[in-house]
């Protein structure tokens, strides 16, 4: 289910991208990185409401430690990934710029309310780059792509929408399962957020990356992890 929904994920994205005249960059820099993003989101949010925040810590961060090594370096090693030099400009110091934002509000080892606004201050920095970037491209031409059949407007956003809703399934599925074999075991929470879960939540990102990149979607793959 993992596999196939991802499948038919990149499918719906693509072809929503050329029905609206949008990059496949910025697909993947937008719909596709906060829709893999869901079950890190979801599970953090568990966390916390069920007093383990240390869960939640350790998710977040090894998420972005699995997204950078696992999920770009698995797509990297089956297919080479050239990418446009303003990613290196523009996106990656934003990319940094939360992660320092990071760094700092977990300093006095306390997430607050107001480190909440910080952070996500960084994510509104970011979409609103990604917003300008737009405007300057809309006249872009998608490529064709042989494997990616024709849709309308209202079938390509169903087949967005469904087969989102079936990654984030299967993907909970999965964690939750790992979750229960690794609690047995008497492992502490914040090492289960830090690997087992991290890795268990970057798998809709290395799924949808290596789809993508197989369909000829490199722009996506990378726009997918940096976002």
């Amino acid at each position: 289910m993992l596999f196939k929904s991802a499948d038919q994920f990149v499918i719906g994205s693509v072809t929503t991208a050329k029905n609206f005249h949008i990059s496949p960059m910025l697909i993947g820099l937008t719909v596709v990185a906060l829709g893999t993003s869901a079950p890190e989101i979801f599970v953090a949010a568990a966390a916390s409401l069920r007093g383990e925040p240390e869960l939640a810590v350790g998710n977040a961060i090894g998420s972005n430690i699995a997204n950078m090594g696992m999920v770009l370096g698995l797509t990297a090693i089956l297919v080479p990934l050239p990418f446009r030099p303003q990613m290196l400009k523009k996106d990656l110091p934003i990319m940094i710029f939360v992660t320092l934002c990071a760094g700092v509000a977990l300093y006095d080892l306390k997430l607050g309310i107001l480190d909440g606004v910080l952070l996500l201050f960084g994510l509104a920095l970011f979409l609103g780059r990604v917003a300008l970037e737009h405007r300057k491209e809309q006249s872009l031409e998608l490529p064709e792509l042989e494997d990616v059949p024709v849709m309308t407007v209202s079938k390509s956003i169903i087949t967005l929408i469904v087969s989102l809703i079936f990654l984030l399934i299967s993907a909970e599925l999965l964690v939750y399962s790992v979750i229960g074999i690794a609690g047995q075991l008497g492992i502490s929470e914040f090492i289960i957020g830090l690997t087992v879960i991290a890795v268990g939540t970057s798998l809709p990102e290395l799924v949808v990356s290596i789809t993508s990149v197989l369909k000829g979607q490199t722009d996506m793959a990378i726009g997918n992890i940096l976002g």
